[in-house]
């Protein structure tokens, strides 16, 4: 899956990240999240329709479709960090209710472990993380299939 070696060793040490000032801001369920052990990451993929991003994040295309992006799963508390392997970055996945997608590029696991309010926000509160959003040009590294959206604008494969 080549992830970075900094999220790895880390996991040799600890499961935890502080996300203390997320919980007690957004949901005290986060307190009891801890990073996903190495063993059990899935590679989970999604069709997103451009419509959707469009819609959503105000991205804009020239042919509508469906991009298809993977990701893992790095916590245990939805999608709030996860790892993008086409984009080899970290970030925080959308879902059906919103196609907001946020990656932290060039961002490396100790930077977001020691500062985890400020590149996790975006999974929150998408407005604060507008500065993490996905773009046209990073979506290039996804695959994309030409279509319609008569199939829903969000899709998990």
């Amino acid at each position: 899956m080549n992830l970075p070696k900094e999220l790895t060793d880390f996991l040799k040490n600890s499961n935890k990240i502080d996300i203390e000032e997320l919980a007690n801001m957004y949901d005290e369920a986060l307190l009891k999240a801890t990073l996903i052990p190495k063993e059990e990451w899935v590679v989970e993929e999604v069709k997103v329709h451009t419509q959707c991003l469009k819609n959503d994040m105000g991205i804009e295309f020239e042919k509508d479709g469906y991009f298809r992006i993977k990701y893992v799963d790095l916590l245990s508390y939805g999608n709030a960090l996860v790892w993008y392997p086409d984009l080899q970055c970290f970030g925080q996945a959308g879902n059906s209710d919103h196609c907001f997608f946020f990656i932290l590029k060039d961002i490396d696991f100790n930077t977001i472990s020691q500062k985890t309010f400020k590149y996790l926000i975006g999974y929150f509160e998408w407005d604060e993380g507008a500065d993490f959003m996905i773009t046209g040009q990073d979506l290039a590294a996804c695959p994309f299939e030409e279509g319609d959206d008569k199939d829903g604008w969000f899709l998990r494969v």
